[in-house]
Protein backbone atom coordinates (compact mmCIF):
# COMPACT_ATOMS: atom_id res chain seq x y z
CA UNK A 1 0.00 0.00 0.00
CA UNK A 2 1.47 3.34 -1.02
CA UNK A 3 1.05 5.43 1.97
CA UNK A 4 4.37 7.70 2.00
CA UNK A 5 6.32 6.71 4.95
CA UNK A 6 3.80 4.55 6.32
CA UNK A 7 3.45 2.25 2.74
CA UNK A 8 3.88 -1.20 3.55
CA UNK A 9 3.88 -4.11 1.60
CA UNK A 10 0.84 -6.34 0.26
CA UNK A 11 1.54 -9.91 -0.90
CA UNK A 12 -1.08 -11.57 -3.04
CA UNK A 13 -0.56 -15.47 -3.78
CA UNK A 14 -3.04 -18.11 -6.32
CA UNK A 15 -3.07 -21.01 -3.81
CA UNK A 16 -3.92 -19.76 -0.74
CA UNK A 17 -2.48 -20.62 2.79
CA UNK A 18 -0.06 -23.05 1.20
CA UNK A 19 2.87 -20.36 0.68
CA UNK A 20 1.93 -18.51 3.71
CA UNK A 21 4.71 -19.76 5.68
CA UNK A 22 7.17 -19.34 2.94
CA UNK A 23 6.18 -15.99 1.88
CA UNK A 24 6.70 -14.62 5.87
CA UNK A 25 9.98 -16.52 6.02
CA UNK A 26 11.08 -14.43 3.37
CA UNK A 27 10.12 -10.86 5.57
CA UNK A 28 10.66 -12.36 8.99
CA UNK A 29 12.99 -14.61 10.77
CA UNK A 30 10.73 -17.92 11.74
CA UNK A 31 9.41 -17.72 15.74
CA UNK A 32 6.00 -17.02 17.21
CA UNK A 33 2.92 -15.37 15.13
CA UNK A 34 -0.23 -14.27 16.63
CA UNK A 35 -3.47 -15.02 13.92
CA UNK A 36 -6.26 -12.71 14.96
CA UNK A 37 -9.59 -14.43 13.33
CA UNK A 38 -13.31 -15.33 14.04
CA UNK A 39 -14.47 -18.81 14.17
CA UNK A 40 -15.99 -18.84 11.06
CA UNK A 41 -13.08 -18.08 9.20
CA UNK A 42 -10.86 -20.21 11.59
CA UNK A 43 -13.31 -23.44 11.07
CA UNK A 44 -12.15 -23.79 7.29
CA UNK A 45 -8.59 -22.01 7.41
CA UNK A 46 -7.24 -22.18 10.24
CA UNK A 47 -5.20 -25.72 10.48
CA UNK A 48 -3.67 -24.82 6.86
CA UNK A 49 -2.45 -21.48 7.97
CA UNK A 50 -0.91 -23.00 10.98
CA UNK A 51 0.30 -26.35 9.04
CA UNK A 52 2.07 -23.80 5.87
CA UNK A 53 3.58 -21.83 9.03
CA UNK A 54 4.72 -24.60 11.10
CA UNK A 55 6.42 -26.20 7.67
CA UNK A 56 8.15 -22.97 7.79
CA UNK A 57 9.80 -22.99 11.52
CA UNK A 58 6.98 -20.58 12.99
CA UNK A 59 5.16 -21.07 15.92
CA UNK A 60 1.30 -20.01 15.00
CA UNK A 61 -1.12 -19.18 17.89
CA UNK A 62 -4.72 -18.58 17.16
CA UNK A 63 -6.88 -15.95 18.84
CA UNK A 64 -10.36 -15.63 18.01
CA UNK A 65 -12.76 -12.94 17.87
CA UNK A 66 -16.24 -12.58 17.63
CA UNK A 67 -18.02 -12.47 13.96
CA UNK A 68 -19.69 -9.89 12.42
CA UNK A 69 -19.80 -6.07 12.28
CA UNK A 70 -22.26 -5.85 15.39
CA UNK A 71 -18.78 -6.91 16.69
CA UNK A 72 -16.89 -4.52 15.81
CA UNK A 73 -17.01 -2.06 18.91
CA UNK A 74 -14.23 -0.32 21.34
CA UNK A 75 -15.32 -2.88 23.85
CA UNK A 76 -14.18 -6.03 21.14
CA UNK A 77 -11.14 -4.06 20.70
CA UNK A 78 -10.08 -3.83 24.02
CA UNK A 79 -11.33 -7.27 24.50
CA UNK A 80 -8.65 -8.04 21.29
CA UNK A 81 -6.07 -5.90 23.19
CA UNK A 82 -5.98 -7.63 26.37
CA UNK A 83 -6.34 -11.09 24.69
CA UNK A 84 -2.75 -9.84 22.76
CA UNK A 85 -1.27 -8.78 25.64
CA UNK A 86 -2.25 -11.89 28.14
CA UNK A 87 0.08 -14.16 25.43
CA UNK A 88 2.64 -11.88 26.24
CA UNK A 89 4.61 -10.71 22.79
CA UNK A 90 7.44 -9.91 21.89
CA UNK A 91 8.75 -7.18 18.99
CA UNK A 92 9.86 -10.36 17.75
CA UNK A 93 6.15 -11.83 17.49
Amino acid sequence: MELGDRGYGVHVDHGGLDGLGAAMAEVFAPGRVLIVTNPVVARHHLAACFESLRGASFRPEAVLIADGEANKTLASGSGLCESLLARRPSRAT
